[in-house]
């Protein structure tokens, strides 16, 4: 449990050295793929759990069930890694798909952290809300940046953001044309 948390404080400290460390790690893409799915169902039960915390105003997205959350998390993430794994190539970067893979898994995973973080501070410290959602998405930006960076072995932070800006893009018009195909709206998700 020490080495977990050492880690995780490792990966707030110092996101560069750990997403170097990471990259240079060969896993098999069955473990990779394995810790994804681990990654999407911690953060899938986070996000029903802040929902049962905190009730906010009815939402589409909130109507989901655990297994339609965990099917539209999923698929952004793995749409997340195709794209900035083909961006950051086409752009001169070297990355390889498994490191792609595992950098964003562990951002997710980052990301799941900095929520933790957050909800503990709404818990104690209401008032600090909002700055705390807009520190904490700044920071998952900039720890974004540098392992696209690292990924590709950029050594230039302006690719690194020309990729995330990008990858986000595609992203989201590949997954509202593939939602429009199936049927499905941003105002109707059914799952």
């Amino acid at each position: 449990m020490n080495g977990v948390a050492n880690f995780i404080g490792r990966s707030l400290i110092d996101p560069k050295g750990t997403a170097q460390m990471l990259n240079a790690l060969r896993l098999n893409r069955g473990i990779l793929w394995s810790m994804m799915a681990v990654v999407i169902c911690l953060s899938v039960l986070m996000m029903v759990a802040t929902v049962a915390l905190f009730p906010a105003p009815a939402s589409q997205l909130m109507n989901l069930s655990p297994f339609g959350l965990a099917v539209l998390l999923g698929s952004i993430l793995i749409a997340m890694v195709f794209a900035f794994y083909f961006t950051g190539q086409m752009l001169g970067g070297t990355g390889r798909f498994p490191g792609a893979l595992l950098l964003l898994t562990w951002w997710q995973a980052v990301g799941m952290t900095i929520q933790v973080l957050q909800l503990l501070v709404v818990i104690i410290l209401p008032g600090l809300a909002g700055f705390v959602s807009l520190a904490g998405f700044a920071y998952l930006t900039v720890v974004l940046v540098l392992a696209i960076d690292v990924l590709h072995d950029f050594k230039s932070i302006g690719k690194a953001i020309a990729t995330v800006i990008i990858a986000f893009l595609g992203t989201a018009f590949g997954l509202a044309f593939i939602l429009s195909l199936v049927g499905l709206t941003a105002q109707g998700l059914p799952l």
